[in-house]
């Protein structure tokens, strides 16, 4: 019989139990799904893909905090059984909630970083793509407030337009406005352009506008 040298402990590890391993393959899997979530959710934003970002945020998330739940609920009610082959047997429980919080900091920071680039400036907005305005536009109506624009100030802030019309009532026709329309791409239907619309009257006051 073997006997025990002077330092050793005399508790003998156990083998890692099925439950265990189930354990550490859930937490596994947490893991990289967390990651490859935090990685899709980083391109989905920067890549303006706005209708990944939802399906994202409707499919993936609640997945996530369901299986981090099951991981602490197995962990805590397995725990007597872990202590002797684990020397911390709710590690598996620090593990999960430490990658909510890193997740939840992350996704506060790439939102606050977002919404610095991506508001609204004259400057920004000339020099934007047409899905970049599709952001910026959003910014622009929480800044000003369009019925007070006339056609000068339209054409200071937005610039020159991608189509413009001149509208005309009656008959004969009499000038009655101008019709402004601003492509803003693909982000917010991947199928159909966007377009942002504006229409001025006759004294070229803003009547009417719309993202459409």
């Amino acid at each position: 019989m073997k006997t025990l040298n002077e330092g050793e402990s005399n508790t003998i590890k156990k083998p890692a139990s099925a439950l265990e391993k189930v354990l550490v393959i859930l937490l596994v899997v947490f893991l990289g799904a967390t990651i490859t979530m935090l990685v899709f959710y980083h391109f989905a934003r920067w890549g303006l893909g706005l209708n990944i970002f939802v399906f994202l945020l409707i499919l993936i998330v609640p997945a996530l905090l369901l299986l981090g739940v099951i991981i602490i609920i197995v962990n805590i009610a397995g725990k007597r059984n872990f202590e002797i082959s684990w020397k911390r047997p709710l590690l598996p429980t620090f593990i999960v909630l430490g990658a909510g919080v890193f997740s939840l900091l992350f996704g506060i920071g790439e939102r606050a970083t977002f919404k610095i680039r991506y508001t609204f400036t004259i400057e920004k907005w000339a020099k934007a793509t047409p899905d970049e305005r599709s952001v910026l536009v959003d910014s622009f109506l929480e800044q000003y407030d369009l019925n007070t624009f006339n056609d000068a100030m339209v054409i200071e802030y937005l610039g020159e337009p991608d189509f413009k019309e001149i509208l005309e009532v009656g008959e004969p026709p009499s000038f009655a406005g101008y019709y402004y329309i601003y492509n803003l791409g693909f982000v917010r239907d991947f199928i159909d352009p966007t377009f942002f619309d504006i229409k001025t009257d006759a004294s070229g006051k803003v009547v009417y506008y719309n993202v459409r």
